[in-house]
């Protein structure tokens, strides 16, 4: 069995092979005769097997591995941490395969366990990369699947993730709270509900390199795109465009462009709100000096009409703003 595993994990083209031999039909079967007197080292051999004939790109046909899925239910109750390793990754690739494959393991409560291994060894790097790829590439599917894995309080474990002394966690907890923001206005509640989230971002938005402030920016800017005028509002007071629009040169074109659309809908809810929060003036006064002059210059037609936009909403924003209130927001200004 070490030796299918072996051949499993060298190319696609072998993982298929071994499929189509009936390989994993084979392994499911030893799995279940055996499991109550094997021993370790098989039970790490058919995880790693499993997990072989799941990844490799590109990805293998759901509908060939599927039958795996109870045999996850099951192993990852196991006390190895070798064995639940690999079943970790085997949740991660997957859920890379189609949102039907995703759909799927979240409906096997597959979820259960890699968010109860998650928030039980948050400190354990290697439980938390896999666990919390698997996570992230669920709540890339469909509204329903990121519900029910939501439901399952792993948000504060993700948001203490944003704190990790590895920028790679950093990075793919910001992808996952990018995914839940690009989501329902329900979802993205319950990221503003958490008192730890907008600061844990913040803090990243202000200090992090450059790809983990690239993934930051799409949290934000995704959840202007869905959020509420109080959502709205508490980004603004807790200043977050002020980082975002000082470090914007650093992320990829794709993301700067992203970002000034987020802040283009910053502005749009602030043209709802009874008052003019001295904040976002403040965010306007920075974004006048530096950041509209260098996209200007730039000349390119991708950014015109956000641009335009964002210019058209901050002529309305401050000429209905009051003197004492521009004043206030030059003095909030610092570098």
């Amino acid at each position: 069995m070490w030796g299918l595993a072996n051949i499993a994990g060298e190319s696609a083209k072998f993982r298929d092979l071994l499929l189509s031999k009936g390989v994993a039909t084979k392994t499911m079967d030893v799995y279940y005769k055996r499991r109550g007197s094997m021993k370790v080292e098989t039970r790490r051999t058919i995880a790693w097997l499993v997990n072989n004939l799941c990844r490799n790109k590109p990805p293998v046909d759901f509908y060939k591995v599927e039958e795996c899925l109870p045999y996850l239910v099951d192993s990852l109750k196991d006390q190895d941490h070798d064995v639940i390793v690999e079943n970790l990754w085997t949740c991660a690739y997957m859920t890379e395969i189609n949102d039907e494959a995703i759909r799927s393991v979240v409906n096997k409560r597959i979820m259960n366990q890699v968010v109860s291994h998650l928030n039980a060894n948050i400190d354990r790097l290697t439980i938390v990369t896999p666990a919390l790829k698997a996570c992230s590439n669920v709540v890339s599917g469909a509204d329903d699947v990121t519900e029910k894995l939501l439901n399952l309080n792993i948000i504060p474990s993700v948001i203490s993730l944003l704190g990790s002394q590895k920028p790679i966690i950093r990075r793919e907890a910001c992808y996952f709270f990018s995914n839940v923001a690009a989501g329902l206005p329900a979802h993205i509640n319950l990221l503003f509900e958490n008192p730890n989230f907008l600061p844990a971002i913040v803090n990243i938005l202000k200090n992090d390199e450059p790809g983990v402030l690239n993934e930051a920016i799409w949290v934000i800017a995704n959840s202007l795109m869905g959020n509420t005028q109080h959502h709205a509002r508490k980004i603004i007071t807790n200043d977050v465009f002020i980082p975002i629009l000082k470090r914007i040169t650093l992320v990829s074109k794709r993301t700067q462009l992203m970002g000034l659309e987020g802040f283009r809908e910053l502005l749009n809810h602030a043209m709802d709100m009874y008052d003019t929060p001295v904040p976002l003036l403040t965010q306007i006064k920075l974004y006048k000096e530096t950041v509209e002059k260098i996209f200007v210059q730039l000349k390119d037609t991708n950014f015109t009409k956000t641009l335009s936009d964002i210019n058209y909403l901050i002529s309305d924003i401050l000429d209905n703003s009051t003197a004492e209130e521009k004043n206030l927001a030059n003095a909030r200004l610092v570098t």
